[in-house]
């Protein structure tokens, strides 16, 4: 989301420095995508680390609490987690760079500086877009409700 907002105001700025509003947008969806792509490669790499830290505590919880039958159990329930995560998170982060290749790819401007319009892939960008964040935002208020129910536990 922190990507959108500079998106939207590097799209103003560059609107209001003399660009043409679609020159500013595929600037600006340019920049999202771009910044969708490398935060999703940087995140990756945290999502192995934490992958393999699922696989090793659940292993070390498991084995610590029945040996070595839990720690084959615990190793897998560990790995049953990480695979979830990884698919909230590869789903996640086909959606933004989706979105944004969509919006990006939604306007042509030719050699003549005509500009065309593909508006269904902009619609369908938008909404992919949409999604995304409303499912941030979802996903926000039912973390911060999970950890009020901890600390009044």
């Amino acid at each position: 989301m922190f990507g959108l907002v500079i998106a939207v105001i590097y799209m103003i700025v560059m609107f209001f420095s003399g660009q043409t509003f679609p020159q500013a947008f595929l600037s600006a969806t340019d920049f999202l995508l771009w910044w969708y792509i490398v935060t999703s490669i940087i995140s990756a790499v945290f999502m192995a680390l934490l992958a393999l830290g699922l696989l090793g505590a659940g292993s070390v919880i498991g084995g610590l609490a029945k040996g070595a039958q839990g720690a084959v159990v615990g190793f897998f329930t560990g790995g049953a987690v990480a695979v979830w995560a990884a698919i909230i998170f590869i789903v996640s982060c086909a959606m933004s760079i989706g979105g944004a290749y969509f919006l990006h790819s939604s306007v042509e401007i030719n050699s003549a500086g005509i500009t065309q319009w593909n508006f269904p892939i902009l619609i369908v960008g938008l909404i992919i877009i949409a999604i995304k964040v409303i499912w941030q935002m979802v996903s926000s208020v039912s973390s911060r409700k999970i950890n009020e129910q901890i600390k009044n536990y």
